[in-house]
Formats: C-alpha cells, structure tokens, sequence
C-alpha cells in the first residue's frame, strides 16, 4: 500500500504547490496525475518518488518512509505526468481514471478506454457524455458537478452498478433502466439549494417517483428556509435531509428543524475527516469504552436517530466504522460530545445560501 497523508509543499519563496494531499493506492493499481502548468502535479509526484522533502504530512510505501532507494516501486504505482488531456486516450490498459477538477469540456479521449472500470470527472464542465457509451467494462461512475441533462449514452453499458450524478440537470432516468441494479434508485436527492432552481428540480424529483423510477426522494445541504419553500410548494416532504454533522459541527438551527418536520437526518463528513480524532475529550471518552475515536463519533450520531455515512478506503477502518452497536455512550458521555461543537466544517454553511 502507498499513502498520502495530508501532504503539503511550501517552497523557499513562499509558493504553496500542495496543500492537504491524502490518496491510498493498493497494489495493483496505478494513478495517473492529470493537470495544467502550475497545478502542483510534478511536485507531488516529486515528493511521491523521495525527491523533493514535502513540509507536512506522510509518504509510505508498504509501512516504511519512501526515500530515493523505494523510487522503482513507486513508479510502478504512481506516474504518467500530462499536459495535454487528448493523450489520456492512449492508456488504453487502465481500468481506473480520476479526472476530477480539471476543466474539462470534452471526453471524447476517453472513447478508446473499453477496459475502464471505474471513471470520475466530477466537477468539470462536461454537458455531453456521448463518449462513454464505448465504456462497456465502466461500473462505477461520478459525472456529479457538470452540466449534463442526458444519461442516454449509458444505456448500453450493461455492468455499471454505480452512478453518482448530483449537481447535474438530469430528469429522466429512463435510459437508466435497463442497466444492472438500477432498475429503479432508491433515494434521489437535491444535491445543493441552488437559488432559483429548488422547487422546480423538487417538482421533477416528486414526478419521478410517481413514475416508480425513484423510491424516495430527498435533498441534502438545506436549511430551515429552503425546506420551507419546498414545503410550500411540494406534495410532500423530503424523506431525508443530508447534511454535514459531527461532533465538531452539529449545525443544531438545520438538525432541530429537520428532525421536528419528520425529515430523517443524515451526516456526511461525520469524522470530520480525521482531524480532530486527538482531541482530549473524544479520547477519553475512547479510552473509557475501549473505543476508537471515530467509532465515537459514528455512536454519537446514532444515538441520536441519526445516519452517519462515513468514508474510507481502508479495510480495517471500514470494519471498525461498522462496529459500533455493542457498546452505548452515556448521558455524561453524551453530554461533553455535546459540548465540542466549535463550528468546524469542510462545506459551505447552508445558512448562508439565498
């Protein structure tokens, strides 16, 4: 295994070339580092091989340092620096591909990439996604955060079991039905309160249910204010508001009016990403139930009727993460986790969106 642990470069003069770089990369897998002149690429890649000392954070390969002597196996895992998106469509053996951020317009490149099983392009500004529908090994795909209103291309791709596409302006998912366990979705939500566009894209997401293709329908990220309007204008209330909520944020002006309108609570971000698992009180409160800090965190979210959705790549965290049903906290307990909200978040406050 190689990994990245928040890794940061600031060089001499003051250039920040990195900031907060984590990735996992397990053996057999290869990550090709996409991006413009002066994105930071060919630093970390400097700093993956043991060429260049980063200022924070961890590289390591296989449980030891990487250093110039490990450079042959990093390459292995790790390459491929490129200017120019176009000369992606070489690496026809790739069978994974993370193209997130990159202000990309067009993927036809990707056309000849038939053995691609997993492809992320989310947040670029990609309206047309005919060049996929070549993908026929794609299971796993995140168009989320482009401007795509037709999912037809995937039609023929008949393995693909996962598809993230919020932020989007897609309606129909007719095109949808025929592909492998998505006959029909079984939680559709608003991604984001977008000023303007809420009630009509909660109309669409009601029709759709109506139509059998949804089984639930939600929204994530609103405020009192925005599930309101919906409110007003829907013919029925969201199942789910999914919010960011942890210890360390618990938003009580967006949780107590979710949970008093009968809407089900659900917490991204719940371990506030790992960076506030030393603090004092959580690790007591650790040691005291013989815990780790996150299985904390997750109990606490539970014990208040809440879903927690935590997110790793790491199999033994995925297990502990799930192991958090043979213990209880206690009111005390309950009552200082109580105390640590300090407003630390990662996304924009909901309350701040018109």
């Amino acid at each position: 295994m190689l990994s990245i642990a928040n890794l940061e470069k600031t060089f001499d003069d003051g250039t920040r070339a990195l900031f907060g770089v984590s990735l996992d990369v397990a053996e057999g897998e290869f990550v090709v580092v996409l991006g413009p002149s002066g994105s930071g690429k060919t630093t970390l890649l400097r700093c993956l091989n043991g060429l260049v000392t980063p200022s924070a954070g961890a590289v390591v390969l296989d449980g030891q340092p990487v250093a110039r002597d490990t450079l042959p196996r990093v390459r292995r895992r790790i390459g491929m620096i490129f200017q120019d998106f176009n000369l992606v469509g070489n690496l026809t053996a790739l069978t994974g591909l993370g193209l997130y951020s990159n202000q990309i317009t067009d993927i036809s490149p990707l056309a000849g990439l038939t053995g691609l099983q997993l492809l992320s392009v989310g947040d670029n500004q990609i309206s047309d996604i005919a060049g996929l529908s070549n993908l026929i090994a794609l299971q796993e795909l995140f168009i989320s955060e482009n401007q795509i209103t037709d999912v037809g291309p995937l039609a023929g791709i008949p393995g693909m079991v996962k598809l993230w596409a919020y932020t989007n302006a897609i309606v129909d998912l007719s095109p949808l039905s025929g592909l492998t366990g998505l006959d029909f979705v079984d939680l559709y939500l608003i991604h984001w309160p977008v000023e303007g566009q809420r009630v009509d894209t909660w109309q669409a997401l009601e029709r759709l249910q109506d139509e059998g293709r949804v089984k639930s329908i939600g929204v994530s990220n609103f405020s009192p204010s925005h599930l309101q309007e919906i409110f007003e204008s829907g013919k029925q209330r969201p199942t789910v508001n999914q919010i960011e909520l942890s210890p360390f944020l618990q938003q009580r002006t967006i949780a107590d009016f979710t949970r008093s309108a009968g809407i089900h609570l659900t917490a991204y971000c719940p371990l506030a990403r790992g960076e506030r698992f030393s603090h004092r009180s959580l690790q007591d409160i650790a040691e005291q139930t013989g815990k780790t800090p996150a299985q904390i965190m997750i109990r606490w979210g539970l014990q208040q009727g809440q879903t927690m959705i935590p997110k790793s790549v790491n199999p033994v965290r995925i297990r502990q993460n799930a192991d958090v049903f043979d213990f209880t906290l206690s009111d005390k307990q309950m009552r200082l986790l109580a105390e640590l909200d300090e407003g630390f978040r990662f996304c924009p406050n909901p309350l701040d969106q018109p």
